[in-house]
């Protein structure tokens, strides 16, 4: 997972989805599910792989999360299946 990657993550403790696209600071916009590399996001999913089981430290506590799927800013999709 790294820049321009579009993550769909699955919630552990409510099984809801989120789908995330990893931009520029300049670019992101969370209502449009666009944030930044550099956000608590974007700094647990650097290197992840589909399957993996990510934990993200946010102000309100710790998420957890399992990365489904993820699609490349080349158009290269990976998925958990």
């Amino acid at each position: 997972v790294g820049f321009g990657t579009t993550v769909n993550l699955k919630d552990s403790d409510s099984s809801a989805l989120l789908s995330l696209t990893f931009v520029t600071d300049a670019e992101s916009n969370t209502s449009e599910g666009k944030i930044s590399i550099s956000t608590p996001y974007g700094k647990a999913l650097i290197g992840k792989k589909a399957g993996d089981e990510v934990e993200v430290t946010t102000p309100v506590g710790v998420k957890k999360f399992v990365l489904k799927s993820f699609s490349t800013i080349h158009g290269t999709t990976y998925t958990m299946d």
